[in-house]
């Protein structure tokens, strides 16, 4: 079995896989900062910034192959067999398997850097990921994270939409960024949504008090994320135990946007001046506004 292409695993004298513990610790974050609701892209953009070394020792990381290790079955430990094959022995030429040929699963094949529960929660997540995309009518889960944080987080009650960011210019020349309903980018800027516009700073602002009522009363909630963890849902099992860490350094003072992508899963904007933020571990926040 290669591993020249293969982040994480060296190979002994008698072909077996070994965990390379450097290599592995790229990995391990991989997942981690995937899971604490990054993409794959601003994922590689941090590992550039970091130049932390691929497997050819080089930092130019792209966000396919993270994605690809992302879905690899070998960092739990397990191997599957003849996922591609040689379809023409003259010209060595190798297909993906397609169903053509018996692929065989083997478990505990050899060492894993990634536990299970955790890889199927990375599992779980990328066709949550997916299935939301497609209920909100967008193509990007998120974009550049860094500097929009709230992109792809909010949605029209309405229409289920998801919001744009916007930028406008007031008399006195600052800058206000709002957001509206995402449908107006659909009718080259016309308001087809009845539904309201929304300045950055009261999201900023509804995150840092939904986050503190939970951070400020996290004993009422020790009952509601002890059944989570106890469901079936790895997803759910895995996001509430992350909750449960991040909360235990207490209430924010500010809007923490890494914090805010690793916890809440997407805001709601209702017409009649509700603001409501879903948490990951299904915690609801609502507020009122004029």
């Amino acid at each position: 079995m290669s591993t020249k292409r293969f982040l994480g695993y060296d190979t002994d004298e008698d072909g077996k896989l070994v965990v390379n513990k450097p290599q592995a610790k790229i990995v391990v974050r991989l997942y981690e900062e995937f899971l604490s609701g990054k993409t794959v892209d601003y994922i590689a953009r941090i590992f550039k910034a970091e130049k932390l070394k691929s497997w050819d020792g080089k930092s130019n990381w792209q966000a396919s192959t993270l994605d690809s290790m992302l879905r690899n079955e070998k960092y739990m430990g397990d191997a599957i067999l003849q996922k591609s094959f040689t379809a023409d022995f003259l010209t060595k030429k190798r297909v993906m398997n397609d169903g053509s040929i018996q692929m065989y699963h083997i478990e505990e094949d050899h060492e894993p850097i990634i536990d299970i529960e955790t890889w199927q929660a990375a599992q779980a997540e990328l066709e949550r990921r997916e299935k939301y995309c497609k209920a909100h009518f967008t193509n990007a889960y998120s974009q550049r994270g860094e500097v929009n944080p709230f992109y792809g987080k909010i949605i029209c009650g309405n229409c289920n939409h998801i919001y744009s960011r916007v930028m406008y210019t007031a008399r006195s020349g600052r800058r206000i960024i709002k957001w509206r309903c995402g449908s107006c980018n659909m009718a080259d800027g016309h308001k087809v949504c009845s539904n309201r516009y929304v300045t950055d700073e009261t999201f900023k602002k509804l995150f840092v008090m939904g986050w503190n009522e939970i951070a400020e009363h996290f004993g009422d909630y020790q009952e509601f994320w002890k059944s989570n963890i106890e469901s079936e849902d790895v997803l759910l099992r895995y996001k509430t135990r992350l909750i449960m860490k991040k909360v235990g350094a207490g209430p924010i003072k500010e809007f923490d946007p890494e914090l805010m992508m690793a916890v809440m899963d997407f805001a709601t904007v209702f017409e009649d001046g509700r603001l409501q933020i879903m948490f990951y571990d299904g915690t609801q926040f609502e507020i009122e506004t004029e």
